[in-house]
């Protein structure tokens, strides 16, 4: 699904590349590995996270931090029609990707998958993407996540960007502004 190298000449993973993904059998859940030798062998996957019943973990994307940090975030999607995303997922390592603090739900959404933009019959979807303030500034550590959303604020009836933000390493999250 998503892939990342750890960039950063201090972190103590420095050069390991992590590849996230959903692992089609239940509970649906978003899976790491990683490899730590240019992609010449990889580590056995390990589970992020549990689907909620109804639910598949979908669109998972990845991205390292400062200090050899690891944050994942996915949507959960509904297993039944419409089978839009309804909440953002996340998760946070700072071992190497290889034990995970999650939270199923961070916000709740209303997910853009099964819509099309008309009148181009256009699909897309509303998978979040995650990105982390790397830059050693005054917002570093930040965190922020945007998703494709419609019918929930603050999207309007078409589908719009909507963004979130972290200051604290990911244990809370702002309310969404539609971009």
């Amino acid at each position: 699904n998503m892939s990342v190298t750890d960039l950063s000449p201090a972190s103590p993973y420095y050069g390991r590349t992590y590849l996230v993904w959903t692992r089609f059998l239940n509970p649906f859940p978003i899976v790491c590995s990683f490899t730590t030798n240019g992609g010449a062998s990889w580590s056995a996957y390990n589970q992020i996270n549990s689907s909620p019943s109804g639910y598949v973990s979908l669109g998972a994307d990845i991205k390292t931090g400062t200090g050899g940090i690891v944050c994942v975030c996915w949507a959960g999607v509904l297993t039944t029609s419409p089978q839009n995303e309804k909440f953002c997922g996340f998760a946070r390592s700072s071992d190497g990707g290889v034990s995970w603090t999650v939270n199923e739900n961070i916000y709740a959404m209303n997910g853009v998958k099964t819509a099309s933009l008309q009148p181009w019959n256009i699909r897309i979807n509303g998978y979040p993407h995650i990105d982390i303030d790397k830059t050693g500034g005054i917002r570093n550590g930040w965190m922020y996540i945007v998703t494709g959303e419609k019918n929930l604020s603050p999207a309007g009836t078409d589908p719009d960007v909507v963004f979130h933000r972290s200051t604290d390493g990911g244990n809370t999250w702002s309310s969404g502004v539609r971009v």
